[in-house]
């Protein structure tokens, strides 16, 4: 039947059915989220359970693994720290810790109370039963230290009706250098609130946040002891630093944090980067073109941007100006722990004789220029070296210099190799023929240096605008372990 304002009753009834598949889909989804939490919180409860009993050294594979050492005691020993909407603790830390462990206690009792409801107070005096946070006077009357943890390491500890969570924190969070920052307790504080409590941080933001209801909250007895797997770790371009007109990035720093990783909006541990250019400027090799790569026919090659100069590397006098420039730019910059001495972009280099007898077959029968480049780095690195011995200087084996050379050369010890294997950027890993020779590679990289650091592009676009690539997690599962078993010191992604 038809009428003024009435739609067709077959419409009518076609808007029936789609609101009732809307309703079902939604309490399907509602559902599923529930069960969901559900069974992940009884993995993260008998996962951790599990992996304390088993006494033993576990790598955690999720953004950047962490290495641990745990144990179980008695379950009937476990600490009630909510029981029935009531508890009697607190979070104790001394009133001169680092703000990173004043942070420590916030988070903890803010995910307590969204958990449980209770709040538990935060004081810098001692009072048990209590969370005790940092390496203090309390935690030393207990027989704990950090003394033997690496940056970021941490322990989770309980003794009597105390859990005790210490680590290796940079004073005051006053580093020595750029982005050396040590912040083991706060990691600590997260590796409890993960584990124990259940939460979990799967994207930046109040929506990323999962924390799941408790009416009771114990600990078991634990004795836990993590460090990083990879010393130097950091993820890139995920929208962590202002660009532009970019929103705060606060929250993507706060979630990275909450995994247990660095910002590198605080710095970076080393600088990288294509750096040729940094050191010596257009009037320099104007004046001695002699330093510039020479072509084919024997004539120095000029470029249209200072970014895209080559040297010619086998060039002593080149060599020390370079170098000299380098130490010029520490002595201005005594708060940087290094700088990158890498070639500019791309692979076109000096064709001199002298170079080009340097240059060897790469596995797929290619020029690899790698024992040119690392010659330079070495002897650019031993000049540096001279003036500033506690300084690190990066150099990336990239581009037609990723392979390493099929002769052993030895590394100066202030020399950091840059791996940014441009053949597996983005999805190349998946390609067999790269898959297939990536843990020989690296095992041939890192017998000549531990001073290795592992750099990809595994989100790999032309520019920052363009469809998301997801994680993957079949390349990170190859990456990740085979990084670990050869003893590679750093690890950075570009994009996730």
């Amino acid at each position: 039947m038809k009428g003024p304002g009435r739609l067709p009753d077959a419409l009518s009834n076609r808007e029936v059915r789609l609101t009732r598949i809307v309703l079902v889909v939604v309490l399907v989804l509602v559902v599923g989220r529930h069960n969901a939490r559900v069974r992940v919180r009884r993995r993260v409860r008998g996962r951790f359970s599990r992996e304390l009993a088993m006494h033993r050294r576990l790598p955690f594979l999720m953004t950047f693994g962490f290495v641990a050492t745990l144990a179980l005691g008695d379950a009937d020993a476990a600490l009630r720290l909510v029981a029935d909407g009531k508890s009697a603790y607190g979070v104790y830390h001394s009133p001169d810790a680092p703000e990173s462990v004043k942070l420590a206690a916030r988070e903890i009792q803010r995910v307590i109370k969204v958990s449980t409801g209770v709040e538990l107070p935060i004081a810098d005096t001692p009072r048990e039963p209590m969370i005790c946070l940092g390496e203090n006077a309390e935690a030393k009357k207990a027989g704990l230290t950090a003394d033997s943890l690496p940056d970021d390491g941490f322990r989770l500890v309980t003794k009597g009706s105390n859990l005790y969570i210490l680590g290796k924190d940079t004073p005051a969070d006053k580093p020595t250098w750029v982005a050396w920052i040590s912040r083991g307790t706060l990691f600590g504080a997260y590796e409890f609130l993960e584990s124990v409590v259940g939460a979990r941080w799967l994207m930046p933001g109040e929506w990323g946040e999962d924390v799941p209801r408790h009416t009771t909250l114990s600990v078991p007895d634990l004795s836990v002891a993590k460090s990083p797997d990879f010393q130097i770790r950091s993820l890139v371009d995920i929208q962590d630093r202002k660009r532009g007109s970019d929103p705060n990035p606060q929250k993507t720093v706060e979630w990275l944090r909450r995994n247990k990783m660095p910002s590198t909006s605080e710095g970076r541990k080393l600088n990288l980067g294509h750096a040729w250019d940094q050191y010596l400027k257009p009037e320099d090799w104007e004046a001695h073109k002699d330093y510039l790569a020479m072509s084919a026919d024997g004539k120095p090659r000029m470029f249209a941007k200072a970014a895209y100069v080559k040297f010619c590397t086998s060039n002593p006098a080149l060599v020390n100006a370079f170098a000299q420039g380098v130490i010029r730019w520490l002595d201005e910059r005594p708060q940087m722990r290094g700088a990158s001495i890498s070639p500019s972009d791309g692979g076109d280099f000096c064709q001199c004789s002298n170079c080009q007898a340097l240059v060897t077959p790469d596995p797929h029968g290619k020029p690899s220029y790698t024992p040119v480049i690392l010659r330079f780095a070495n002897d650019v690195a031993r000049i540096v070296g001279k003036k500033h011995p506690d300084r690190m200087l990066a150099c990336y084996v990239y581009y037609n210099y990723m392979y390493p050379p099929d002769k052993p050369v030895a590394i100066e010890p202030n020399l950091y190799l840059v791996w940014a294997p441009l053949n597996y950027y983005g999805w190349g890993l998946q390609k067999p023929v790269y898959r297939e020779e990536f843990p020989s590679i690296v095992k041939g990289w890192t017998a000549l240096t531990r001073n290795f650091f592992y750099h990809n592009y595994s989100t790999w676009m032309r520019s920052f605008n363009g469809a998301p690539l997801p994680p993957g997690f079949d390349i990170l599962k190859l990456e990740l372990p085979t990084l670990r078993k050869h003893g590679v010191q750093a690890a950075e992604m570009v994009g996730i």
